[in-house]
């Protein structure tokens, strides 16, 4: 495996010269123009990033393909380095186009990258099915995307293999954060004169011939790079000396593999970044534990303690984002771990069911408006939560959507398919509340009285729901029917069961 070490001085030049068509020098020149409009807080995102704009030209002679995530609020950057990738690998930006258009796209050009901003917004039906799909399936060859065309009545199968990025608004959705490395943004935005250049450079990009040359080199590389024999016991070794024993994480050592191979092709050592990005993947894992979850649930209740609403009066806790993630890192610092980063942040904000909807950015500051009865009505689910973590977890139980500390009126509408307050969460509930009796199938309760008493939860099954009363009956929304009684006791209600 070929190593060069790439020196500031050599970035320079490389960017004065612009006219090389060899691997490093090219890899060289894609990190200083990432760097000249780009401010990320870790210095191996430059590198990933920067193969991962090799990587796309090459696809075709690789096995698997690696994605990059951007996740973070308004203002971290994620659009801009969408915009940034999406010129120097000439991809499809399929933020706002229509299915049609994305597959005719795909269509003609084979292996070509996708980008997407805000992959986590509902914006058109069809167009986020059909993305998705792309995405779940495209880092591997030979899984393309089946549209019926009405017009020709037929079906039309397009290719979906290629490299690709997206920026989230939230968390990175799961499947495809195991699809490739999530590049950290910095927490505060670059100040200054600095922070000033940085937003003059964006309004006036500049890449010269440099999209030009690297199809040049892509062709010379997938004519003379001999891939590596992927299971032979020498590259095995070559790519264990990097990143240690993974056999127990399938998903990492595709991506340790592909990424070496990559490095292969253009003739760069990345071993160091690698393993860094590996390091933040094991870290985000480790914070998206319950111990993590319940550490953020603890923070929030203290600020909660220390600051209040913001007026007496006021229906909303007000909390900085900023604030959060500060008192956090505080509790791990004390505990010797390592701090979180903006992801896990991210993710834990998610997981602790804070909508989109209640954040504001007031002078760039993400800031929480949680409204108190809501944030209330989850404390109570969450208790039973803490007592269930002791008895492991429930086996097919089905989602709990509203738990109520009063007497909630039944949801009328559509029921959603998921728990408004997080399955995981929702599950822990019930199940604790069936181990302890509580909750528990209890055949000699009689039939309840004709009024149920008060509705304490709800709960998923298919596509309809029961509804779960104080005196023990659960009822068949559609039908009416009791299908079910129950003992309930933990569950929080207004009145006496």
């Amino acid at each position: 495996m070929t190593a060069v070490t790439v020196t500031p001085e050599e970035v320079r030049a490389a960017i004065a010269e612009g006219t090389g068509t060899d691997g490093p020098g090219l890899f060289a020149e894609i990190k200083g123009k990432l760097r000249h409009y780009l401010y990320w807080s870790e210095e191996w995102g430059y590198d990933l990033a920067a193969l991962w704009v090799m990587q796309s030209y090459i696809a075709s002679r690789l096995p698997s393909v690696f994605y990059l995530h951007f996740s973070g609020s308004k203002g971290k950057g994620k659009t801009t380095a969408l915009d940034v990738l999406s010129a120097l690998t000439g991809g499809l930006n399929a933020s706002n186009v229509s299915v049609a258009a994305l597959v005719h796209w795909l269509a003609d050009h084979p292996c070509g990258a996708v980008l997407a901003d805000e992959f986590d917004a509902v914006k058109d039906a069809e167009r986020d099915s059909a993305l998705a799909s792309i995405a779940r399936d495209g880092y591997t060859l030979g899984k393309p995307y089946l549209r019926w065309d009405p017009a020709k009545k037929q079906l039309d199968a397009c290719p979906t293999f290629g490299a690709k990025a997206f920026g989230f608004r939230g968390a990175v959705d799961d499947a495809l954060e195991d699809r490739g490395f999530t590049i950290p943004l910095p927490t505060t935005a670059l100040k200054g004169r600095e922070g000033l250049r940085l937003v003059a450079r964006n309004m006036d990009r500049r890449f010269g011939d440099l999209p030009l040359r690297l199809p040049k080199w892509a062709t010379r590389i997938i004519k003379e790079w001999t891939p590596p024999i992927y299971d032979g016991d020498e590259w095995l070794s070559q790519v264990e000396a990097v990143v240690g024993d993974l056999s127990g994480s399938s998903r990492e050592s595709q991506l340790s593999v592909v990424v070496l191979a990559v490095a292969d092709a253009v003739g760069v050592d990345v071993t160091d970044s690698l393993r860094a990005a590996l390091g933040l993947r094991r870290e985000v894992a480790e914070a998206n534990t319950d111990i993590g979850i319940e550490d953020a649930r603890d923070v929030v209740e203290e600020i909660i303690a220390r600051t209040g609403t913001l007026t007496k009066e006021a229906e909303f806790y007000v909390i900085r984002q900023k604030d959060f993630a500060d008192a956090l890192n505080a509790r791990r610092k004390e505990r010797h771990e390592r701090l979180l980063t903006s992801p896990q942040i991210a993710k834990l904000r998610n997981d602790l069911g804070i909508d989109p909807a209640w954040l504001t950015h007031p002078v760039n500051r993400t800031t929480w408006n949680i409204p108190k009865k809501e944030w209330e009505r989850r404390q109570g689910v969450a208790n039973m939560a803490n007592m269930a973590n002791m008895h492991g977890d429930a086996d097919n139980v089905s989602h709990v959507s509203h738990v109520s500390q009063g007497a909630p009126e039944a949801p009328s509408g559509p029921v959603p398919e998921e728990s408004h307050l997080g399955p995981t969460l929702a599950d822990r509930a019930l199940a604790n509340a069936r181990r302890e009796g509580s909750l528990a199938p209890d055949p000699s309760l009689s039939s309840p009285p004709n009024g149920h008493g008060e509705v304490v939860a709800w709960k998923i099954k298919g596509r309809g729901s029961l509804l779960v009363y104080s005196d023990g009956a659960v009822i068949d929304r559609r039908t009416g029917e009791i299908v079910e009684r129950v003992r309930v006791g933990l569950i929080p209600v207004g009145g006496s069961t």
